[in-house]
């Protein structure tokens, strides 16, 4: 599922997380808009965690707002979940209102009630856009430190 557009949960996939999973959640997995990989980016961070799960988000800047927020992963669903989550709730704010408005808190929100263990998860996401976010302040201070960006 490594970062494509055609990141879908196949139908069977998506049966069995039903048993676990609200609806709120599900909504988020079956159409993936944001899980591609952002070719043209001003910054990108990531978060790995020690058994290889991983989220990278890349962003877009237009007039200092994020104009485009995208993310890769590899790993459990509610990372394709909690990462479109991210990419819909981030995306039109400046980089400090959206690291104010995607807490942990604000995603768990948008994807429902989630098992204990996905808590983990929050914060793997919430960490790895943290560091997006971080490396565009960077970057909007110092430019020459970012990608080239057509």
């Amino acid at each position: 599922m490594e970062g494509t557009s055609m990141a879908m949960l196949t139908p069977e996939m998506l049966s069995h997380l039903s048993m676990t999973y609200p609806e709120s959640f599900l909504r988020w997995c079956r159409e993936p808009t944001h899980c591609r990989l952002l070719q043209s980016f001003h910054a990108r961070g990531d978060h790995r965690t020690a058994s290889g799960d991983w989220i990278e988000f890349r962003l877009r800047l237009t007039d200092d707002r994020i104009a485009e927020l995208a993310f890769s992963f590899e790993g459990r669903p509610v990372l394709l979940a909690a990462g479109e989550a991210v990419c819909s709730l981030g995306t039109g704010l400046s980089v400090t209102a959206a690291l104010r408005a995607c807490t942990e808190e604000a995603i768990a929100a948008e994807l429902g009630e989630l098992p204990d263990a996905d808590a983990w998860n929050l914060m793997l996401v919430r960490e790895s856009l943290r560091n997006c976010l971080l490396d565009a302040v960077a970057v909007s201070r110092q430019p020459w430190k970012g990608p080239y960006v057509k």
